[in-house]
């Protein structure tokens, strides 16, 4: 479900109606895990935070149902403690709060969204702005969408596209302060769809946000600014690594070594609808010395 500066946050695989799913914490340094005791109630998602550099205990956050009313609560687990204890009052429904997928720990607090976090010291729910488009226009998402979302190095990152140019990746960082985005990198990607023309979706519009069949999986900054990079997946069944400084791409991993490419032709449009990774796919390895 979430990594988190080398530590796992799994699941199994339940009837998500059931609320019956098991949560683990796993290392996959030391290959040790720990299954969490179940909170009160019914849990509708769980999410990870965990600095080595400010403390040796991890925390986990769990979004419930409340047990007196039809509300969502907030429980923290310490493995300090290894208890659960209730945080702050129930409060009601809303569809912009999830515990599911594309969460992200950055700067003490749970990306819940690109605009909403929890704040894990003062224990409640922030708000902040959404970035300015790249003209300077004022944020219209049926015109732009976020096609990435994560952290990386202690910096988090979004990647925003527009209908106009669904080629050119606008990446924004969040502020260290954890204020406002700003505009980190433009990149545009036409060469990747140059060489791999058939993750083009010939049969939808050109300014359809699923026109081309490719998605980031990650954007992975390193040590110095020139050494940052995307990695893209394709519909080839290929993961790429686009480098940011020079803007030259190679391929990670061909899944695709082998396959009879003439047979593969004739399903062309099957294959962008079916071959593609989520960005909660895939995580950064970190390997931590974390011993239970």
């Amino acid at each position: 479900m979430q990594s988190c500066n080398g530590l796992l946050l799994c699941s199994t695989k339940h009837n998500r109606f059931t609320f019956n799913e098991d949560y683990y914490i796993f290392n996959p340094t030391t290959q040790q895990f720990i299954t969490l005791p179940r909170p009160g109630g019914d849990v509708i998602g769980m999410s990870l935070a965990f600095d080595p550099w400010k403390s040796p205990h991890y925390k986990v956050i769990c979004l419930r149902i409340s047990e007196l009313e039809p509300e969502n609560q907030i429980e923290i687990y310490s493995s300090e403690t290894k208890k659960w204890r209730v945080s702050g009052p129930s409060f009601p429904k809303r569809y912009d709060i999830s515990f599911r997928h594309g969460l992200v720990y950055w700067n003490g607090a749970i990306y819940v969204s690109c605009n909403k976090r929890f704040n894990l010291e003062q224990e409640k729910f922030e708000e902040f702005p959404m970035p300015n488009c790249f003209d300077g226009q004022e944020w219209d998402k049926e015109d732009h969408r976020i096609v990435y979302f994560g952290e990386s190095y202690g910096h988090l990152h979004l990647i925003q596209v527009s209908h106009q140019k669904l080629t050119l990746y606008n990446i924004y960082e969040m502020k260290n302060d954890g204020t406002e985005w700003f505009l980190k990198y433009e990149v545009n990607v036409e060469d990747v769809v140059l060489a791999y023309p058939r993750i083009i979706r010939r049969y939808l519009e050109p300014t359809d946000f699923h026109y081309y069949a490719m998605a980031v999986v990650n954007v992975v900054r390193g040590e110095k600014e020139e050494d940052t990079f995307l990695v893209l997946h394709i519909p080839e069944m290929a993961i790429l690594r686009y480098n940011l400084a020079d803007k030259l791409f190679h391929m990670l991993c061909d899944f695709d070594s082998g396959q009879d490419n003439g047979i593969l032709e004739e399903f062309d449009e099957e294959l962008a609808v079916c071959l593609h990774f989520h960005s909660s796919s895939t995580y950064q390895y970190i390997e931590s010395t974390y011993y239970w």
